[in-house]
């Protein structure tokens, strides 16, 4: 931070006026109380909902200056979360004391938020701040205050931009740790993160769209410019066998041109899966380290399918009430995540864990033959390739830092001395042996993880993108 947005540098401000979708008036007040949200205001908008807030206030306001002084020490000097108005409520009194309040918080690099209120104070406290924490200190807490502060004027995106600052700012190794260890460098990890979110958005990308840029690579380097259909398919027999349809609609007197795949991959999006960052502190970690979560929602198959019938509604509405309260690094529309681990001794990303709350769900409904059942199977037809897009999306990402990608056998993920991991065949072809499988990783063994893993082989022609020497300290 430290100098003015690039708005309010020119002398406008982008207004935001912004609320979320079935907030109405009423709704707003009853959420809000005696608080007022802006996004990105002037000085002067600041001023005008202060006098506002404080209408028909006698006692314990805040000035014009007080509001001066908050603005300069965000964008003048730098200070973050900066605030006026906390008070101390002495212990004799037998009632809660009632004060202005502000606080200016920069939510991204492109938003500033400021709450302005009247904030009530129990006997004996002090007022409790709305944003206690700052980014660097605890990026865990910082995500959570932020986005239950502000999320009432935030687009979906907004607030996992939230979720992807807290995740960069985990993912930071500090001076102390790289110190500690020679193959930790603060620099590397700052580029590989810079890679991962790609300036303020981590990238998505669907199975075929990798599958075709990293065919489009291998026939560069031995220098083919097209490629005959059943060549094609002698080749890469799987993938020309699931995504036959695409690649029929490719073909020219009965061969594939590299610059048509290439051309089509830049074309093909898939609005199926989005892709969420995230970070993880808790359990179930092989290594005591914060790890990356890749996150997938399915918004719009949960749409498609809550359209079809009240059952297909029924099952959809548990399904985003169960993700929305689950323990795991889930949100109401996730579908699945992936957690990595990532290994700068042996240039590795470690899938640590690739799960499913919501295919664990209709697996169970499925078996119990309730009403749900049908639906159930329908829908798990309807995520099932959720890993295939995740697998390839990290993938790229390992790529692109000059890292291989690594993932749990079964000796590794059911080590009782390390792990919690409950034993069961369904889960792990479920989840791991799909995946192992279908790109062919092999068994390698590593110093301190818990058994043999299945990596990558070395010998890959599409690895690495970017030469790991770039990321030297």
């Amino acid at each position: 931070m430290g100098k003015l947005p690039n708005q309010l540098q020119k002398g406008k401000t982008l207004k935001r006026d912004y609320i979320r979708p079935g907030i109405f008036p009423g709704v707003k007040k009853e959420l809000l109380g005696k608080r007022e949200i802006l996004i990105n205001p002037d000085l002067e908008e600041i001023q005008k909902t202060l006098v506002q807030v404080q209408k028909s206030t006698r006692k314990n306001k805040l000035s014009t200056n007080d509001v001066q002084l908050v603005w300069n020490q965000f964008f003048e000097e730098g200070v973050q979360n900066p605030h006026a108005g906390q008070i101390r409520t002495p212990n004799n009194y037998g009632f809660d004391m009632e004060a202005s309040f502000i606080q200016l918080v920069e939510i991204t690099p492109d938003l500033t938020g400021v709450l302005i209120s009247r904030e009530m104070t129990p006997p004996g406290m002090n007022t409790i701040l709305p944003i206690s924490k700052h980014l660097e200190n605890n990026p865990r807490i910082w995500v959570n205050e932020v986005i239950t502060t502000f999320w009432t004027h935030l687009t979906d995106e907004e607030i996992e931009l939230v979720y992807e600052r807290g995740t960069v700012q985990a993912m930071a190794i500090e001076p102390e740790e790289a110190n500690k260890y020679s193959i930790y460098s603060p620099k590397r990890r700052d580029l590989q993160m810079q890679l991962l979110c790609r300036g303020n958005r981590p990238e998505f990308i669907s199975e075929l769209r990798k599958s075709l840029q990293d065919i489009a690579a291998k026939m560069t380097i031995e220098n083919l410019e097209n490629i005959a259909w059943h060549d094609f398919k002698k080749k890469w027999p799987s993938l020309s066998h699931r995504y036959q349809r695409d690649f029929l609609g490719l073909i020219r007197q009965g061969r594939l041109v590299k610059k048509d795949l290439l051309q089509f991959a830049a074309e093909s999006l898939n609005d199926r899966y989005q892709l969420n960052l995230d970070f993880w502190r808790g359990p179930q970690r092989t290594f005591n380290t914060c790890q990356i979560v890749f996150r997938f929602g399915a918004c719009s198959i949960w749409e498609v399918l809550a359209k079809k019938s009240r059952i297909h509604q029924e099952i959809v509405s548990k399904l985003q009430a169960s993700s929305e309260i689950s323990n795991h690094p889930t949100t109401r529309y996730t579908v699945g995540w992936i957690r990595v681990h990532v290994d700068d001794k042996n240039r590795i990303c470690f899938m640590d864990e690739v799960q499913s709350d919501v295919m664990e769900s209709l697996f169970i409904e499925k078996s119990e033959n309730t009403k749900y059942a049908q639906v159930s199977a329908e829908s798990l037809k309807e995520i099932e390739d959720w890993m295939v897009h995740g697998f390839a999306t990290v993938q790229r990402w390992a790529y692109s830092i000059g890292y291989r990608i690594a993932i749990h056998s079964k000796d590794s993920a059911y080590n009782c001395e390390t792990r919690d991991m409950t034993p069961s065949d369904r889960k792990w072809n479920t989840y791991y042996g799909s995946l192992i499988k279908h790109h062919k990783l092999e068994l390698e063994t590593f110093q301190n993880y818990p058994g043999p893993i299945f990596v990558e082989k070395k010998g890959n022609p599409n690895f690495p993108i970017i030469s790991p020497n770039s990321f030297s300290a």
